[in-house]
């Protein structure tokens, strides 16, 4: 089967209904605020909350069926029993409380458009043949743009497939056969674009859309009722010479749902599968005047979105929730906050993220603390757990307050979300130095992370760097300094470890038994003997990639400070290298210089032994998922630089190969584990 790729195409034409509505939204906005009755706020607290970020959930993108990996068609379980339809319960804009939850800050976001850009919608090209598909669709499951088929909440949405070139005037024979053998069938004229009747009068109905500029798509939807028939939903599509099938078999949702019964201008949701007696809030976004701390300013048409109001709302025993929204003069868009639930948005072109407002800085991590979101200005290194109070968001930073006073931005992987926020008694706000920090580094999973470097987008590149490439890895622990002399002798006195070829350094004739140099990195070791050290401590050393991602994490820069390699040059406080010194200096030095997670002396130093063999052309061909580098050679890499290194050989991507049963003056190691093994 041939798949294309939607191209820009359909993303103007998002663009373009973006804009229509924003416009549209900032026009209408006249009246002034409004806010939910009952239990309702309209703006952010002004005092701080005293509870700490809730976990939310991220809303599933959109994806058609033909995305969803492809399973046997099975007959369901059994059918769930038929519940009563709740009284509905209202939803009103029309009341004004003056504050929001104090546990909560609210934050709108896209996921539709960008989703829709990143990741495409395929499309499955007719040909001369049929051609037959089977695949699984939870029926709590919402066709996402982007394929995803997690299992968050998720707004239940329709059932589509996508067929492509089309022309005006092709005759389009549609025909689906429900679980219960009823078939449903109409022609479509291509070129004659069909207008959606309101959301509820298309509930069991066939309906057809036109994306001409997308290869002469043509989308073909179902909307099942909210207890539809479990089974088996068998597209037939014919046409011009072709024809296509597509069988979907639908499946009882196992989570929360909600399914969409309302219009533009009076929304309406059932909920099902709650919890019985779960507190839920739902959330009312809209375009006005917003306080800075709820305000989220879209990048499109430069459209401010904040939070109107919100209600909350207990579910019933049966875990069945409707609510009915009064209408709108603006467009307004609504997210599902569920204590057990979780965070769901119920508008397709925005994600609500809703979070509480304390949080605190990660156990193990430093990062800096930025002037403004354009992340050129550092002013400080926090320290672990430091309790901060998030106010805004931008991309993957947010905006926050410190304990005294001072506001900055923080990526957003560095705040804990947890179940409390409880600051260490003896805990300090800024970073001066890192010898009581823990010793090992946790970097979660990404769903990928650029590996190599281009001559376009830096100063320095080798053809061993190239090309870039998408590498994805499961999360591990790091350690967060090169092991030192003190580290290494405890294995070689254990018994463990062989001592280091030499005990000098470049300028000290005593360097690895004089105590003096305690914390300076071990030297002289072979890549085995860096190997058997990593795991007696319960680890093993880092592939490539590891080592790269930990050290680019989470800004993927070329250097921990940036893009540019000349900023070292002018700052000698950010690495050890081109004989600045002359020699090592202590694992915790340079703190300046750390990554984000709080990660040392990733430039500079000593280069680091890794556990891949050394191949120029390896990232031709580099697998895309944990990458453990070629199978078999005759050196191994090393990465980061070192004391003698030059400015044009330290960037996180450069590659160095050595022999790795040598040891030397300027190479070193450290380990990774995919346990914690901190204080063990």
């Amino acid at each position: 089967m041939k798949t294309k790729m939607i191209t820009t195409h359909n993303l103007s034409r998002f663009l373009a209904l973006f804009g229509l509505i924003f416009l549209a939204a900032l026009t209408a906005c006249s009246r002034e605020d409004e806010v939910v009755g009952g239990e309702t706020a309209v703006s952010p607290p002004t005092t701080s909350p005293t509870s700490k970020p809730a976990e939310t959930a991220v809303p599933v993108p959109t994806a058609t069926p033909e995305n969803i990996e492809e399973t046997p068609t099975t007959e369901p379980t059994a059918e769930p029993t038929p519940l009563p339809e709740p009284d509905a319960v209202n939803f009103s804009l029309t009341q004004a409380e003056s504050s929001l939850p104090d546990d909560l800050y609210q934050q709108i976001s896209y996921f539709g458009m960008i989703d829709f850009f990143f990741e495409g919608l395929l499309c499955d090209e007719m040909v001369y043949e049929e051609i037959e598909i089977d695949s699984q669709h939870d029926l709590g499951a919402y066709a996402a743009l982007s394929g995803s088929t997690e299992s968050d909440p998720t707004l239940y949405d329709s059932i589509e497939v996508r067929t492509c070139d089309w022309q005006d005037g092709d005759e389009i024979s549609i025909k689906l056969t429900l679980p219960s053998g009823e078939t449903i069938s109409q022609t479509h004229i291509y070129g004659q674009a069909d207008s959606f009747s309101p959301r509820p009068e298309r509930i069991n109905q066939l309906a057809a859309a036109e994306y001409p500029f997308d290869y002469g798509a043509l989308g073909v939807y179902f909307v099942p009722g909210f207890d539809s028939e479990l089974g088996a939903y068998r597209f037939e599509i014919e046409g011009n010479g072709r024809s296509f099938s597509h069988t979907i078999t639908v499946t009882p949702p196992n989570q929360p749902r909600v399914f969409d019964d309302g219009s533009d201008e009076a929304p309406a949701w059932l909920l099902s599968q709650f919890a019985p007696g779960e507190q839920v809030r739902l959330v009312a976004y809209g375009s006005r005047d917003c306080d800075r701390d709820a305000m989220y300013e879209v990048d499109i048409n430069y459209v401010s979105l904040c939070l109107i109001g919100w209600q909350r709302y207990t579910v019933p025993e049966n875990g069945r929730l409707n609510i009915q929204a009064e209408p709108a003069s603006t467009f307004v868009y609504y997210a599902i906050v569920g204590e057990q639930s979780g965070t769901f948005a119920l508008n397709t072109l925005v994600n609500a993220e809703v979070v509480q407002s304390n949080a605190h800085v990660r156990a193990d991590w430093i990062p800096w603390l930025y002037e403004s979101n354009t992340r050129t200005t550092a002013l400080h290194r926090l320290s672990p757990s430091t309790l901060v109070r998030i106010t805004g968001q931008h991309e993957s930073y947010r905006l926050v307050q410190l304990s005294d006073g001072t506001e900055g931005w923080v990526a957003s992987v560095a705040v804990e979300v947890g179940e409390t926020a409880v600051s260490p008694p003896t805990s300090y706000i800024y970073l001066t130095n890192g010898t009581d920090l823990p010793e090992w580094v946790y970097l979660p999973t990404a769903p990928y992370f650029y590996m190599g470097s281009s001559s376009y987008d830096t100063e320095f590149t080798e053809e061993a760097e190239q090309p870039t490439h998408d590498v994805s890895l499961s999360p591990f622990w790091i350690q967060r300094t090169e092991v030192s002399n003190a580290a290494y002798a405890e294995c070689v006195a254990a018994g463990s470890c062989t001592a280091p070829s030499s005990i000098a350094s470049n300028t000290q004739l005593d360097y690895f038994t004089n105590t003096e140099f305690a914390n300076y990195p071990v030297i002289f070791v072979t890549q085995p003997q860096a190997q058997t050290y990593c795991e007696w401590i319960g680890g093993r050393l880092p592939t490539e990639a590891e080592w790269e991602f930990a050290a680019r994490y989470p800004k993927n820069s070329y250097y921990t400070w940036g893009n540019l390699a000349n900023a070292a040059a002018d700052n000698p406080d950010l690495a050890n290298f081109g004989k600045l010194v002359g020699d090592t200096t202590p694992v915790y030095n340079y703190i300046s210089g750390a990554t984000e997670s709080g990660l040392f002396n990733m430039h500079g130093n000593v280069w680091e032994w890794t556990a891949d063999w050394f191949d120029p052309a390896y990232y031709q061909n580099s697998p895309s998922e944990n990458p453990t580098g070629p199978e078999s050679g005759n050196e191994k890499v090393a990465r980061g630089g070192s004391w003698s290194t030059s400015l044009e050989y330290i960037s996180l991507t450069n590659r160095f190969n050595r022999d790795p049963n040598q040891g030397y003056d300027n190479v070193g190691f450290r380990c990774v584990s995919t346990t914690n093994i901190n204080g063990s």
